[in-house]
């Protein structure tokens, strides 16, 4: 399982950046990332078929009005299995 924000079409190196930036904007020095759309190409090079999935559409209409969950979250995930 991959846990990350996608932010943006394309995935973006930070490690060439200091650590007071990195923890000022992302809130973690260890940060050496932030992955774009082209998560689902990246994943291929490595042997996997993935596909960004919006969880939120996922769920029935009367749960996310009910859970509020429309603008709670970044909805997107990255399904993906090993080939």
């Amino acid at each position: 399982m991959i846990v990350d924000t996608i932010e943006g079409e394309i995935t973006q190196e930070l490690s060439h950046l200091p650590a007071q930036i990195l923890r000022e904007k992302y809130g973690d020095e260890a940060t050496c990332r932030v992955y774009g759309r082209d998560i689902v190409r990246i994943l291929g090079q490595y042997g996997f078929e993935s596909k960004i999935i919006d969880y939120v559409k996922q769920l029935p209409t009367d749960f996310v009005e009910k859970e509020c969950l429309t603008d709670a979250f970044d909805s997107e995930i990255v399904d993906c299995l090993k080939r």
